[in-house]
């Protein structure tokens, strides 16, 4: 056996193992259940994701991993584009706020027959990003398109509006690297360009969507709408849809919308005033402190069950459902595909071309999924997050067992 391929299985071997240490990732928090009040049924995200790794690794045997990506991509802008345009509309007609943050459960009422499971602004912002790394890739290869355009609009649009900072934060460090690392060889004026359709257009054209809305909220045509829409729909007394209250119970959701009209309408979202965080920080001290379990945990939603809420940290949660055990073992998942997206981008160097988008989408998807994942639980518990990531590594492990 000569060099080349020993290289080759040991590269192999890696993903290999890295799959190993996922599947012994969940098993891990499967005792939580035997010696605590976890509700057993949560084991339902364990072996979900179990067959979710196992689908993974028959992609990766079958050469299918770019195909899992682009089915994955399609899926995922059928939500945004379902879930966006019914909060451009909620944005428009329904409310006085002048932003998309608290659009959970309010702008998907009259889905809630197809599923209670509605997303939230911030889920919502995920996913585009998501959606706009390729997208924001594609624009620097090539001149953009009136097609590509359009979308991009639709998508930094959602994530300026929903005002995730986490997303926020990402997609403006992601575009200026970007622009610094790939462009740093092409002209000032092109840099300029490239730099005011990715950073500069999108905050234009939500302040134009804000102004736009402004002028439909502050003219006759709201009003027209909303006592059009009393009348026929909650024939002149507001309801809650019966199908709805069966399925949530949110004292908050409301649409009396002629007494909003009296409140001042909210361009920034609302943050706890003693918590830049979001209480997130609480959260996190709460959980290490109502633990007693430090070493196997709780079970899956172990933070759910400790202090009745998301932990928002995909560590954080992992301590909770599967003790110093399962935080181990996801260290080890990010210490790895932490080092590869450095490799790749910083020492292999892989070139910004049509031929490399889909590695390069994976890569950076991968980045920010593990960055999120410090602030919300992320790809530590069977989620968007979570078959997105392990889509990407695939991808970037086959590519690395070709070279």
């Amino acid at each position: 056996m000569n060099k080349k391929q020993n290289l080759l299985i040991a590269k192999k071997n890696n993903f290999n193992k890295i799959i190993l240490v996922f599947i012994i990732y969940f098993l891990s928090q499967f005792p939580g259940f035997i010696f605590t009040g976890n509700d057993i049924l949560n084991s339902y995200y364990l072996l979900i994701a179990l067959i979710t790794i196992f689908t993974i690794i028959k992609s990766y045997k079958e050469n299918f991993p770019i195909i899992n990506y682009q089915i994955s991509l399609f899926i995922l802008s059928l939500l945004v584009t379902i879930y966006g345009l019914s909060t451009y509309k909620w944005f428009f007609l329904d409310t006085i706020n002048l932003n998309f943050y608290g659009t959970y459960p309010t702008a998907y009422i009259y889905m809630s027959e197809f599923s209670s499971n509605v997303i939230r602004s911030s889920g919502l912002a995920r996913s585009s990003m998501i959606l706009i790394i390729p997208l924001i890739l594609l624009i620097l290869i090539k001149k953009i398109n009136t097609i590509s355009l359009i979308t991009f609009l639709f998508l930094s649009s959602i994530i300026y509006l929903t005002q995730s900072r986490v997303v926020i934060f990402f997609y403006i460090i992601f575009t200026i690297f970007l622009i610094i690392f790939y462009l740093r060889k092409k002209k000032l004026k092109y840099k300029l360009s490239k730099m005011f359709i990715l950073l500069l257009l999108p905050i234009i054209f939500s302040n134009f969507m804000i102004f736009s809305k402004e002028i439909i909220r502050t003219t006759d045509f709201d009003k027209i709408y909303k006592s059009f829409k009393n009348k026929i729909i909650y024939k002149d007394t507001y309801e809650k849809p019966s199908h709805y209250t069966k399925l949530h119970d949110y004292g908050y959701v409301e649409h009396k919308f002629y007494a909003e009209i009296l409140v001042r309408p909210r361009l920034v979202r609302p943050v706890e005033e003693y918590s830049f965080s979001s209480n997130r920080v609480t959260y996190w001290k709460n959980v290490i402190s109502n633990s007693k379990r430090p070493l196997f945990g709780y079970g899956a939603l172990g933070d759910k069950f400790l202090i009745d809420r998301n932990s928002a940290n995909a560590f954080i949660y992992s301590y909770a459902s599967g003790g110093l055990i399962s935080v181990f073992l996801l260290l080890i998942i990010f210490i790895r595909y932490s080092f590869l997206s450095i490799k790749l981008i910083l020492i292999d160097k892989v070139v910004l071309s049509m031929k490399n988008l889909i590695i390069l989408s994976s890569i950076f998807t991968i980045i920010f999924l593990m960055y999120r994942s410090l602030a919300e639980v992320g790809i530590a518990v069977f989620s968007i997050d979570f078959m997105i990531f392990l889509t990407c590594i695939t991808i970037c492990e086959k590519s690395l067992s070709q070279k």
